[in-house]
């Protein structure tokens, strides 16, 4: 059966049943029907328009092989509405829902197309958006379909479900998330660097704030930390009595256990000597690296594939130490060959050469 050749011969209320039928039909061949609809669009608009939602709905309703029903249909899929409406039906998906009222103006879907979404579908959407989205960074033809859908989800976010207009405040916030969650995925497995977070970081080791404040900066923005890191774990414990600032995995399950000072913190005595916070620190650092080996299997369950993890102590900036106390403490880490020591302006610098090598790429 070709479904699109049913719905140039047929009527809206005819064309939501039998795509309610596949949706229910336990025929395996049904799957493909509604995957292969996508490839040629209806002759009439308003028949592309009011069936291109209820496909999707459709597929969805054949669990995680409909979600992949999607997929293999997208880069094929006729016209701009079939595409976008791919998308549309997995971004739903991923988030739990169907699809929203307004695009059912025209073919009010019926019973079999509005069941709940399994738990399996849901996940296999959450995954299979995040690979669409991330293909799009090189494959143009999807970027500019998935910008025509980011573009139909903006301008809706200004309606509410029944169509009616919602508040200013409102669509603001429902734009703000939905742009955030987009980006999120779209800098997935990139080096999020800029010279506003180098400025906005420049300006706060600069100023006189709490410990705490300077954790969080890095906590969002590891790539200060490593540019290689994949994840942050911020305020790891380590059995009872410790607690790392954070610990950072990269892709290939290396770690680094992460202690934070404040960048007024003096490193060095007025006579030249390692002062007790540093020491302090730097003791807390050996502290976590030991707690690991000592715990091997109960930390691998909360950080796998952990073994040998580096150490990183992150404490004042090299404006207040002189010369040849920079030297000492360039000595210092060179003998300590596991835990590294920077200054805030070596975090600030080495982000700089980063941008400054990735611009230069480009």
């Amino acid at each position: 059966m070709n479904l699109i050749n049913f719905a140039n011969t047929h009527g809206f209320e005819d064309i939501s049943a039998k795509v309610a039928e596949l949706a229910e039909s336990t025929d395996k061949a049904s799957l493909d029907i509604l995957k292969n609809a996508f490839l040629k669009k209806p002759e009439d608009s308003y028949t592309r328009n009011g069936i291109a939602p209820l496909m999707g709905l459709a597929l969805l309703q054949k669990g995680p092989d409909g979600v992949r029903g999607l997929i293999e249909a997208l880069p094929n899929s006729d016209g701009a509405t079939f595409p976008k409406e791919i998308i549309s039906s997995i971004w739903n998906a991923s988030n739990g829902k169907l699809a929203h009222n307004y695009t059912f103006s025209y073919m009010p879907p019926l019973p079999p197309l509005l069941k709940p979404l399994t738990e399996a579908t849901i996940q296999a959407a959450k995954k299979a958006f995040i690979e669409l989205i991330l293909e799009s960074r090189s494959n143009p033809d999807l970027f500019g379909n998935v910008l025509n859908f980011i573009n139909e989800e903006l301008h809706h976010a200004f309606f509410s479900e029944d169509d009616k207009r919602v508040p200013k405040e409102e669509s603001i916030k429902v734009r703000s998330n939905f742009i955030i969650s987009i980006l999120e995925i779209f800098t997935h497995g990139s080096i999020n660097i800029s010279q506003h977070l180098i400025d906005e970081f420049e300006q706060l080791i600069h100023s006189n704030q709490k410990e705490e404040t300077f954790q969080q900066f890095l906590s969002n923005h590891p790539v200060f930390i490593d540019p290689l890191a994949s994840e942050i774990i911020p305020k790891q414990r380590m059995g009872i009595e410790l607690i790392t600032d954070f610990v950072t995995r990269r892709y290939d399950n290396r770690y680094i256990l992460v202690e934070i000072e404040k960048p007024h913190d003096n490193i060095f005595t007025a006579s030249g000597d390692f002062s007790a916070k540093f020491t302090h620190a730097f003791g807390q650092v050996l502290d976590f690296q030991q707690w690991v080996d000592a715990n091997a299997e109960y930390a691998r369950k909360h950080m796998p594939d952990i073994s040998s993890p580096r150490g990183l102590l992150v404490m004042g900036l090299r404006k207040y130490i002189s010369k040849e106390n920079q030297q000492k403490l360039h000595r210092f880490t060179i003998n300590s060959t596991h835990i590294d020591v920077l200054t805030f302006d070596d975090l600030l610098e080495n982000a700089k050469n980063l941008l400054t090598g990735i611009l230069r790429k480009k």
